[in-house]
């Protein structure tokens, strides 16, 4: 009889586990996007003492891994851009913006960035259609030259229903953040002619709704 007990608890335990396990693989999501027909879209920011320049583009592609219940719990996010499609609206003057009198990129032609750790200021937990702030830590690549950057970001979760499928079909996450870095920590010099008119720092924004069935 005490045998018998003693299996039951152990078959009980197992399944206790069991369903942990299951619960909590599927509060995990993949999100992916990309531009969207231009209604995502990255934007390269940078304010000189005589100049501000901005840039936007929606050749890009994201993927987020997070869990809903714990998004600081091994959260994976990353964000692959095509240099060359940056505009500033105007063709002319975007030959002046990249090129070698203002940025130029040394031949690199993404930026790709790769989320490390995530810290949430007030919740950990997504619930539906409310935002949540949260900032971290990523590698950022431009070219063969890697640095680690601070990355702020707002994230959302949209469960799925018939409005958020006039969007997008599946869940949706909406990713609005920000990455911060130096020209310089990127072995970009600013040529003297253009001292005045660009900062070292630059600003890498999105601003993205991303899908479980992209």
């Amino acid at each position: 009889m005490k045998r018998n007990i003693t299996q039951l608890a152990l078959v009980a335990l197992v399944l206790v586990f069991a369903a942990a396990a299951i619960s909590q693989t599927g509060m995990r999501k993949m999100f992916r996007g990309n531009g969207d027909n231009n209604r995502n879209f990255v934007t390269l920011e940078n304010s000189g003492q005589l100049q501000s320049t901005l840039a936007m583009t929606s050749s890009f592609d994201i993927s987020a891994d997070i869990r809903l219940d714990s998004i600081q719990d091994g959260a994976a996010l990353e964000l692959n851009v095509q240099l060359g499609s940056l505009t500033t609206g105007n063709s002319a003057y975007d030959m002046e913006v990249f090129s070698a009198r203002f940025i130029d990129w040394k031949g690199a032609s993404t930026v790709n960035f790769k989320l490390l750790d995530l810290a949430i200021s007030r919740n950990y937990a997504l619930e539906n259609e409310k935002a949540v702030p949260a900032s971290g830590r990523g590698v950022l690549t431009i070219g063969s030259v890697s640095d680690t950057v601070g990355v702020d970001l707002q994230i959302r979760y949209l469960a799925a229903n018939d409005v958020t499928r006039g969007r997008l079909p599946g869940d949706l996450l909406h990713l609005n953040g920000s990455i911060n870095f130096r020209l310089s920590d990127f072995g970009i010099v600013i040529p003297q002619e253009a001292l005045l008119r660009l900062d070292d720092r630059v600003k890498l924004r999105f601003d993205v709704y991303t899908s479980t069935q992209m």
